[in-house]
């Protein structure tokens, strides 16, 4: 199991599950870090993730995706309120920040961002890329979650994707008309790959 093989190789606790700070998208939407209009040549990254993920990138707008009818239609049936407030909804369509643990930056509304995947970035940002050749280390040391590393990779995908024991689409919300969830990880890193 991918879950269980990313926690044997010592990764940070799933996004979601971390007590780190969450800073927010808006801290890496600089066009010095992710927030670039065109790629960067020579760099070991792209510099535009921030560009593709709130232009063509789905997760983007997982959270607006609550708002609309099929969504509120799901919700009435389940009888859980507000979509774009109920915790099951919340769990994959959101990054789910306690209040204390939130950055200036971050927004529930900005749906499924950079730290839900990459880890809460509090501990992390400020020397990630520094430049010095231990920093990608330092700061996978510090919480910042390897996606390099398929099996790290999968575990946080499939976190929402396919469910944890803590968070899935039930039964009872595809009988209420949530989509099947489909998800295959090569297809999808090759899709969204940023």
């Amino acid at each position: 199991c991918l879950l269980h093989a990313a926690a044997a190789r010592g990764a940070a606790p799933l996004p979601h599950y971390s007590k780190d700070k969450t800073l927010g998208v808006g801290s890496c939407a600089s066009s010095l870090c992710h927030g670039a209009i065109e790629t960067w040549k020579g760099s070991s990254v792209l510099q535009n993730e921030y560009v593709t993920w709130s232009a063509f990138d789905p997760h983007a707008t997982a959270y607006r995706t609550l708002r609309d009818e099929r969504s509120a239609a799901i919700a009435r049936r389940l009888g859980i309120g507000p979509a774009d407030r109920a915790p099951a909804c919340l769990a994959c369509h959101s990054e789910v920040v306690p209040a204390g643990q939130r950055g200036a930056k971050f927004q529930p509304d900005d749906g499924i961002g950079c730290e839900a995947c990459h880890g809460a970035a509090g501990n992390w940002l400020a020397t990630h890329d520094d430049g010095t050749p231990d920093s990608r280390s330092a700061s996978r040391r510090a919480g910042l979650r390897d996606l390099n590393d398929p099996a790290v990779r999968g575990a946080t995908c499939l976190a929402c994707h396919a469910g944890t024991a803590d968070q899935t689409a039930t039964h009872a919300m595809m009988a209420a008309g949530h989509p099947r969830l489909s998800f295959e990880l090569d297809t999808f890193t090759e899709l969204w790959r940023t």
